[in-house]
């Protein structure tokens, strides 16, 4: 889509303008999850954000979001406002993520990784959802050990992910929640996010969950967040990585015209 970037339908935006949206975005995520009884926290790099620098990340370009199972799939069940998008595997057949994203329906976010691919899904900016499933402690390591081998199938070797990837995943996928249970003690994240670096954090150390400041807004974070914290980055998560460490997904960020003059 880059080449009909020359034409008056899209205006190139700003990494702080496409990240006032992304806040916007979560707001309205917020107040959804509100009125509908449903559980998240801010995770990842959103959350290192919130506990390092009251907000974003200065280089960081999207917002996480972590739901437990149950929570995630009565979202995926509701309405949103018309100017968002909720893009998973069933409402946009041609997305190639197992989790879901949260869109502005007039953007467009070009990711480094979609340079010179055909893409068809729908591309705008966005918050990504992920799935996390409560399994018992004691399966922890044959789950984990499962979980890796199949992202290993699926993911990386490219003949059984050309051939069988998409229906291993999804099959394995439904598998493995089988071992979901709001009950148990250990919060994974899900094979949805089609990681290999299995994350596993025991359940009371995220709830009750906490208020968090993320860009002046209160938003919910796990109880102990630093913990969650090394689990996900090890012992030095607060200090800066070098330059060369600090990963930034977009290439490009348009919004239509119309839009970006609503947006001044």
């Amino acid at each position: 889509m880059i080449e009909n970037m020359t034409n008056n339908e899209y205006k190139e935006i700003t990494l702080d303008e496409a990240k006032k949206i992304m806040l916007d975005i979560l707001i309205q995520f917020d107040k959804v999850c509100k009125e509908n009884n449903l559980t998240y926290w801010l995770t990842a790099g959103t959350l290192l954000g919130a506990i390092r620098h009251k907000g974003y990340i200065p280089w960081d370009d999207d917002i996480d979001i972590a739901m437990p199972r149950k929570d995630y799939e009565k979202l995926i069940e509701l309405n949103f406002p018309q100017e968002l998008f909720l893009q998973n595997k069933y409402t946009d057949k041609k997305f190639n993520h197992y989790w879901s994203k949260l869109r502005y329906q007039n953007s467009l976010y070009i990711e480094h990784d979609e340079l010179n691919k055909k893409i068809e899904y729908h591309q705008g900016i966005f918050i990504d959802i992920f799935p996390m499933n409560c399994i018992n402690k004691n399966i922890i390591s044959f789950y984990s050990k499962l979980q890796f081998f199949i992202n290993i199938i699926s993911s990386q070797n490219r003949f059984y992910n050309k051939i069988f990837g998409s229906v291993i995943k999804t099959y394995s996928i439904k598998f493995l929640n089988l071992f979901n249970h709001e009950n148990n003690d250990i919060c994974i994240e899900s094979i949805d996010t089609a990681d290999t670096n299995i994350k596993a954090v025991p359940k009371q150390e995220i709830f009750p969950l906490e208020q968090g400041i993320f860009e002046g807004h209160k938003f919910p974070i796990p109880k102990n967040s630093k913990y969650y914290l090394r689990v996900f980055y090890g012992n030095s998560f607060m200090e800066l990585p070098p330059e060369d460490a600090r990963k930034i997904h977009n290439y490009k960020i348009f919004l239509k015209n119309m839009v970006a003059n609503d947006k001044k």
